[in-house]
């Protein structure tokens, strides 16, 4: 059964709730019979006004309290530092938070330090950006978990072996190259391919480096590839 809401807790909820009429369905029949109360019954019941107006109140104080209700965010490079506290930021302001990172345990700490504050918003799914296939299935991934993507925020990165020009190879700088900009165009393409196909939109924010513009004497590989 695949049932579809606003968010996961929505859709969880009526999968339960569809499964419990199918269980009642099956007690019923077993006993005598079944048999639904008139459509404009229900309608009624599950529609009346004060219901309604609940309902109503409560997505207007997300949209004017919270920057992202309901949204979907992914943050490549969240175990840690910038991309921990865009994690936390994303799922205070309303979002459901996927929290990838290449340290499975730091992913999952941030995750959990996440939900704690906010319950059932973030879950840790862990991606190497330099490997397609974990690429893919991180977006597969957060698709089946939260039911599209509308955020991505990039800000994985690579510790730098500083070396002056003379002494820099070519393994520091494809190793630089690999996460900072091969890395961070194949996820950009992976979200926005989904963002597209859901004609809602979506946004992309992907972190840099003063390095970029001053990288310094020995920032040769650390800094062309956050240039990038």
């Amino acid at each position: 059964m695949i049932t579809a809401s606003r968010d996961k807790r929505g859709a969880v909820t009526a999968n339960l709730c569809y499964r419990a009429v199918l269980e009642t369905i099956a007690n019923a029949e077993a006993l005598a019979a079944f048999q639904f109360i008139p459509e404009a019954e229900v309608y009624a019941f599950e529609h009346w006004p004060l219901e309604r107006r609940k309902i109503d109140e409560q997505d207007a104080r997300e949209r004017t309290s919270r920057l992202v209700p309901r949204q979907v965010a992914v943050v490549i490079g969240g175990g840690s530092g910038i991309g921990h506290a865009a994690a936390r930021r994303f799922a205070a302001e309303g979002a459901h938070v996927v929290v990838a990172d290449l340290d499975q345990a730091a992913a999952e700490a941030a995750a959990r330090e996440t939900a704690t504050a906010q319950p059932d918003r973030a879950i840790a799914i862990p991606v190497d950006v330099r490997d397609d296939a974990s690429l893919a299935h991180l977006i597969r991934r957060t698709v089946a978990e939260f039911g599209g993507l509308d955020c991505l925020f990039y800000t994985a990165g690579q510790a730098p072996r500083f070396a002056g020009l003379t002494d820099i190879g070519r393994e520091d700088l494809q190793r630089q190259l690999d996460v900072h900009y091969v890395g961070a165009v194949l996820a950009i393409g992976a979200a926005a391919a989904v963002m597209r196909r859901q004609k809602t939109g979506g946004s992309i924010v992907a972190s840099v480096s003063k390095a970029a513009l001053a990288p310094g004497p020995e920032a040769v590989a650390y800094g062309g590839s956050k240039a990038a």
